[in-house]
């Protein structure tokens, strides 16, 4: 041999191409050959396990075998894009689909590690016992949960979502007289020590059933999310671009997000007809995050194609649109979401506003800013809009005359690619976006579809405390420093 091919020989096992002809085209096949006796495996794995434990050639090698360590199965990935499913050798980052080109992120959870989670949400309707009843008159009780997660210490660590949360605090106290007594408000972040105040998945799950605990008419809540927002697979495609609204509790890479219909269950769909809850989350791809059925749009109630009705009076004032991210920018002077600081500058300025003029004038505040994110309105009831603002008075009775989900049409995916920007810039590296897929107990796992230009040729890895979960879905270590979405 001459010098050039001595020196594969000198380290691993080599490895070698050899051409197929199971199609009219030749193709090549990957073959790792061990150094010493020149025998070929189809993988690395058995060709070093042979090369250092039974290869008679290798000088002292083969007199203690050891343990063969487990064979590799390859894996069966339903492409993101194309939904086929084909197979992939074991121990790949990411592979690409024969059938559309696509490239997708092979899943590899790591033992132990929660995969993300799945809700189904029951499809039916079913006659209200309470109808038309007019204005109901304010009970006086008041309920509050804040949530704010800056993620400290990860990869997608935001700056101003506890300050949000201060900041939400004094406009309810000083403006709405809600009281911050534990029996009246919860405030979970992520910067103390105390296990039963971080804004986990249980936590978080617990705070919101004991907001809506025992609401009666005329009571008067308040839900305010300032973190993380994402998207995930709706596999009833009910929603517009079948991907369900989610929020990422500050352990989501092990316990898993919080999806928009699990949250309709918990605090939308149980409430009685005149009980009040104003909800704000300040969020990316927030526009549907409760799920209710009516938006505002120049001045009218537009309903869903498959709404979830309910009786009780529910606004959501969300920071964008699904499609959208929401900044970390805003503030002022200090971190804050932009969208909560322009909420609140505008109350503040001009208490007495109907929503449409609030709408406008958060959409007005948010452009000075020079923000592009589009913040919307969404509620249970579709009332007049020209009513004035305050999460506490003007209650609604229940006006839907059924209620629960309305399934007229399956809606179909509109981009390949999601989480563009704000979370899935953060957590990824050489992609814009990707569709995080359930992940299945069979065989069959889905593909993690890359996203942006060209797919996303490449996966970068570096050091560092990455997302545990995310991690291992995307292969390797850490992710790569350079992230972009929030500021």
């Amino acid at each position: 041999f001459g010098s050039s091919l001595q020196a594969l020989w000198l380290s691993h096992p080599r490895l070698i191409d050899t051409m197929g002809c199971g199609t009219s085209m030749p193709q090549k096949r990957t073959q790792w050959a061990c150094q010493y006796c020149g025998i070929a495996f189809a993988g690395f794995a058995e060709a070093d396990w042979h090369e250092k434990n039974l290869c008679r050639r290798r000088p002292g090698g083969a007199q203690q075998p050891q343990q063969q360590p487990p064979q590799q199965q390859q894996l069966h990935i339903k492409c993101g894009g194309c939904q086929q499913v084909f197979g992939a050798p074991p121990g790949h980052a990411q592979v690409r689909c024969p059938h559309c080109n696509a490239v997708n992120v092979c899943s590899s959870m790591p033992k132990g590690k929660t995969p993300p989670q799945t809700y189904h949400q029951d499809i039916g309707q079913q006659p209200a016992s309470n109808l038309n009843q007019g204005p109901v008159q304010p009970s006086g009780r008041k309920r509050a949960l804040l949530v704010g997660i800056n993620y400290f210490g990860t990869r997608a660590e935001l700056r101003g979502c506890i300050n949000d949360v201060r900041r939400m605090q004094q406009l309810l106290t000083n403006m709405y007289g809600f009281e911050t007594s534990p029996d009246c408000m919860r405030v979970l972040t992520d910067e103390g020590r105390n296990p039963s105040q971080q804004p986990t998945r249980s936590n978080i799950i617990q705070a919101l059933r004991w907001l809506v605990q025992g609401a009666q008419p005329g009571d008067v809540l308040f839900f305010h999310f300032s973190g993380h927002g994402a998207q995930q697979e709706d596999p009833s495609c009910t929603e517009e671009d079948c991907c369900d609204e989610t929020i990422c509790p500050v352990d989501f890479q092990s316990a898993g997000m919080i999806v928009d219909d699990e949250i309709f269950d918990i605090i939308v769909g149980p409430l009685p007809s005149g009980v009040k809850l104003t909800a704000v989350m300040d969020c990316c791809h927030s526009g549907t995050g409760l799920d209710l059925p009516f938006e505002l749009r120049s001045g009218t109630w537009k309903e869903e194609d498959n709404p979830c009705h309910s009786a009780g009076d529910v606004l959501l004032i969300s920071g964008c649109q699904d499609e959208q991210t929401s900044s970390d920018g805003g503030g002022y002077g200090r971190p804050q979401g932009a969208m909560t600081s322009a909420l609140c500058s505008t109350i503040e300025r001009n208490p007495v506003q109907n929503h449409t003029q609030l709408l406008q004038s958060l959409r007005a505040e948010l452009r000075r800013g020079g923000f592009d994110q589009v913040p919307s309105l969404t509620a249970s009831q579709p009332f007049d809009a020209t009513k004035p603002f305050s999460p506490c008075d003007y209650i609604e009775s229940n006006r839907n005359p059924t209620l629960g989900r309305l399934f007229r049409r399956r809606k179909q995916p509109k981009r390949p690619g999601l989480l563009k920007g704000g979370l899935g810039e953060m957590l990824m590296a050489g992609a814009v976006g990707f569709v995080a897929a359930d992940m299945l107990g069979g065989a069959i796992m889905p593909g993690l579809l890359m996203g942006g230009g060209g797919y996303g040729e490449e996966m970068a890895s570096g050091g560092g405390e990455g997302f545990g979960m995310l991690d291992g879905i995307f292969g390797g270590g850490g992710l790569d420093e350079g992230f972009g979405g929030f500021d």
